[in-house]
């Protein structure tokens, strides 16, 4: 006697069944593709060259005695840690924010997003994400007003969103073991990157000096 097929002949997968299957799921299989690709093209689009400008700081050590002859025989300066902290001492908020006070860098567009106009791959993703809330049902309701902020704490956010985006810009490395600090700014603009280069280092000799002569008049 034959066993029955018909329960086996359900389960058993054809051309035939997958080719109904992608029929069916076509329409949302090129969606996806097509959201894809533009996301992609237009993302590749948005890139834009980057450039670096470096800049270097030489740390006045005259004034430290060194006392520990085995380090200045091996290499490593005895007073190294003086070095790292006048490198901290540059990738300070506050030494930044002189920075973006000095250039006005509230007002530029690379470092304040708030300034620069909506890329096409972000009006792509907000159109995009309108229409999915759009399509769920508790995507229509109408969104709660915000309060309004504070304008001294908004200005003020603005001002750390600023001073962070030109921090992130910004590298501050010990070169060896060397007394030289490199400072490297990185910007579209080439010209942009050579200025945050050379200012971070002006600000920081100029903030130098400032702390020589109050010392001086406390002393």
């Amino acid at each position: 006697m034959m066993p029955a097929a018909g329960g086996e002949g359900e389960n058993v997968i054809t051309i035939q069944r997958i080719v109904r299957a992608v029929r069916r799921r076509l329409g949302v299989m090129l969606a996806v593709f097509a959201l894809t690709f533009a996301f992609v093209a237009i993302n590749t689009f948005q890139l834009q060259a980057s450039y670096t400008a470096t800049s270097r700081v030489i740390i006045n050590s005259r004034d430290q005695k060194i006392v520990d002859i085995g380090a200045v025989i091996s290499g490593m300066p005895a007073n190294a840690g003086i070095v790292d902290t006048e490198a901290e001492i540059l990738r300070s908020r506050s030494l930044i924010e002189k920075v973006v006070t000095r250039l006005d860098l509230i007002d530029n567009p690379e470092f304040n997003y708030a300034k620069a106009k909506p890329s096409a791959l972000a009006n792509f993703m907000a159109g995009t994400k309108a229409f999915i809330k759009g399509l769920l049902p508790f995507g229509k309701g109408d969104a709660a007003p915000a309060e309004p902020a504070d304008p001294a704490d908004a200005k003020r956010a603005e001002l750390d969103g600023v001073i962070t985006a030109v921090r992130n810009a910004i590298n501050v490395n010990r070169l060896g073991s060397t007394f030289i600090i490199e400072i490297s700014a990185n910007s579209h603009d080439p010209k942009m990157a050579a200025t945050l280069s050379n200012t971070l280092a002006e600000v920081y000799l100029d903030n130098q000096l400032e702390d020589r002569k109050s010392t001086r008049l406390n002393s």
